[in-house]
């Protein structure tokens, strides 16, 4: 009996370790996902929030401005800088955000304010096509093409000192592909770019976004560097038509 109360004893205490030992690992993954930075935007694949307001791509940018605040700057003021950056694009530099409104790409002078290129009519009024957060720029490759002035460039050093929740994972500046595929829910590597995208699963949902990474061959881990949000196909034409009375695509 003695011998039997010393293996029950033994047991225990063995059993006693390893719940131990699974609450700690359980307790230390569930600190991984999560950031020493405030999480203000939250995407899932039915909805954006900021600051637990709603940002809707069925919405038009006047309702953006709304909720991100009038502290942006129009694209084309940084074009002689910038080359790409055009009337379309409303930059938020403190917030590492960029935002597209949809052009007229079937006929691109109806948008011209008097006949001058690169010009935009009823911006506000349009629907945003893409929003392109700058995570990570120290860990983005800027020097191909680009002069000691571009690359210090506003637009080229801002980020989102914020976190951000995709699909579940927690992601900021310091964040690594492994740890948003290990939490991230409904998300997958793209076999063809360096990025993390939704599952086909997902592919008629009304928000697309995916995360890009920069290669670091032989070196640490790869860091989340941009994300990239836009309507689904189907409400980029339904947005199409509502404003311009036919599809662009």
């Amino acid at each position: 009996m003695k011998t039997r109360s010393k293996i029950m004893r033994a047991l225990n205490s063995r059993w006693q370790i390893l719940i131990i030992c699974s609450l700690f690992v359980l307790s230390a993954c569930a600190e991984e996902n999560d950031s020493d930075k405030p999480v203000r935007m939250v995407i899932t694949a039915d909805a954006i929030t900021w600051d637990n307001q709603s940002l809707r791509f069925d919405q038009p940018f006047s309702d953006w401005i709304k909720v991100l605040g009038d502290d942006y700057i129009v694209g084309k003021m940084w074009q002689k800088e910038v080359r790409y950056l055009h009337s379309d694009r409303y930059i938020y530099p403190k917030l590492g955000i960029d935002l597209q409104i949809r052009y007229n790409t079937k006929n691109p002078k109806s948008d011209w304010i008097n006949e001058e290129p690169d010009t935009l009519k009823d911006p506000f009024n349009r629907y945003v096509s893409v929003v392109r957060i700058n995570l990570n720029p120290a860990y983005i490759v800027r020097n191909i093409g680009m002069n000691d002035e571009t690359v210090k460039h506003p637009y080229n050093t801002m980020f989102a000192d914020y976190a951000i929740d995709f699909y579940g994972a927690i992601v900021d500046s310091a964040t690594s592909k492994e740890q948003i595929l290990t939490y991230g829910s409904g998300i997958q590597q793209s076999t063809i770019f360096n990025r993390i995208d939704p599952t086909l699963e997902n592919k008629n949902s009304p928000i697309q976004g995916y995360i890009s990474f920069n290669a670091f061959y032989e070196q640490k881990a790869e860091l989340s560097t941009s994300m990239q949000l836009t309507p689904s196909s189907e409400l980029k034409r339904s947005n199409d038509i509502k404003y311009f009375g036919y599809a662009m695509e």
